[in-house]
């Protein structure tokens, strides 16, 4: 009896994601949110973070090794990270739905391994460096 109660909300959750997933896909093909529109998202979600502090930063993530649980995040400056900074991975609604340490730094991205036990980070993801006011 436990398991029907459980899995039943579980499966309508699940359902009502892949509808929203679908309509979300039908939307883009139809072109009402393009490349620019979330590009344009980015810069005013990385704007508002660094109106908050200077010193906090968002990145894309630009590409996903899943065998490796290590995503790769550009549009960033790299120089102002090092290896060990923590990341928080968000959705474009900025929703936190996993971390990740910076483990290397190429001339164009950062490699941040991030935890397997959440959902991994997709191409177009957020990841973001807060730290504390100055």
């Amino acid at each position: 009896m436990w398991l029907r109660r459980s899995v039943v909300p579980l499966l309508l959750l699940l359902l009502a994601g892949l509808a929203a997933g679908c309509q979300d896909k039908a939307a883009r093909a139809n072109g009402a949110a393009g490349a620019g529109g979330a590009q344009q998202d980015v810069a005013s979600i990385r704007e508002r973070y660094m109106r908050i502090n200077p010193n906090n930063r968002v990145g894309v993530v630009v590409a996903v090794r899943a065998a490796s649980k290590l995503a790769a995040v550009g549009d960033v400056p790299l120089q102002d990270f090092g290896i060990g900074d923590v990341l928080t991975f968000v959705n474009t609604d900025e929703e936190p739905f996993n971390t990740g340490i910076v483990v290397n730094a190429t001339a164009d991205a950062l490699h941040v391994r991030y935890d397997s036990d959440r959902r991994s980070p997709r191409e177009g993801d957020l990841a973001v460096r807060l730290r504390s006011a100055p």
